[in-house]
């Protein structure tokens, strides 16, 4: 279970979720029949607890028509960035990866390497 910082929140993409990633996601613990869109954000955090200093991931939800999604259950979670910049160059290379159809081979080839 991921703990978002909802002070450092930021939703970046709402793309609807292709056919293709639905055939992959079927059977999957976060899909549901109300899923269709991903959601891409930003999620900052202070390294260390002191506030001068923030690490960022990158999370990926599954979310409704409305927007929708639960908080404690991103479908993927990236490694800890220390440079703002890189985490979001990480969530543009997933809007990327969403709007071709191709979520699941990104976040499962990020996954494994």
């Amino acid at each position: 279970m991921y703990q978002c910082n909802l002070q450092e929140f930021y939703p970046t993409a709402f793309i609807r979720i292709g056919e293709n990633d639905q055939s992959m996601l079927k059977g999957s613990r976060f899909m549901s029949e109300a899923s269709v869109h991903w959601l891409v954000a930003l999620d900052g955090h202070p390294k260390n607890g002191t506030e001068d200093f923030y690490v960022w991931n990158v999370l990926v939800y599954l979310a409704d028509h409305h927007g929708n999604f639960e908080l404690s259950q991103p479908h993927y979670c990236s490694e800890s960035y220390s440079c703002f910049e890189q985490a979001c160059n990480t969530a543009k290379d997933l809007m990327v990866s969403g709007l071709n159809d191709e979520m699941m081979k990104y976040t499962v080839r990020v996954r494994i390497s």
